[in-house]
C-alpha cells in the first residue's frame, strides 16, 4: 500500500512538472516584504500554461521615484548635489 502511495505521487509530481498547473482565467497581484522594500508580482492570465502578461515591481524602482522629487533633480547624479546628506 504504501508502494502504490509513493508510485501515485511520483505520477501526479511527473505530470505536474511535465504539463504544468491550470491556471484559470484572470489577473492578481501579489507582493512580498523584501529586504528594501516591497516586491510586488502583477500576472494577467488568459487561461492557458503560460501567463499573458507578468510584470515586477522592483523595491529600488520604488525607492528611485521618491528620489526624483528631491529638490529641482531630474537625473540621480544632480539629487546628490541637490541634497546634501545624500
Amino acid at each position: 500500500d504504501r508502494v502504490h502511495c509513493s508510485m501515485e505521487a511520483l505520477i501526479q509530481h511527473f505530470d505536474l512538472s511535465a504539463y504544468g498547473f491550470k491556471v484559470p482565467k484572470g489577473e492578481v497581484y501579489s507582493a512580498i516584504e523584501a529586504p528594501k522594500g516591497e516586491l510586488g508580482f502583477y500576472i494577467i492570465s488568459d487561461g492557458s500554461q503560460k501567463p499573458f502578461r507578468m510584470k515586477v515591481r522592483a523595491p529600488s524602482f520604488v525607492n528611485l521615484q521618491g528620489l526624483f522629487g528631491v529638490g529641482n533633480a531630474r537625473y540621480p547624479t544632480s539629487a546628490r548635489r541637490s541634497c546634501p546628506r545624500f
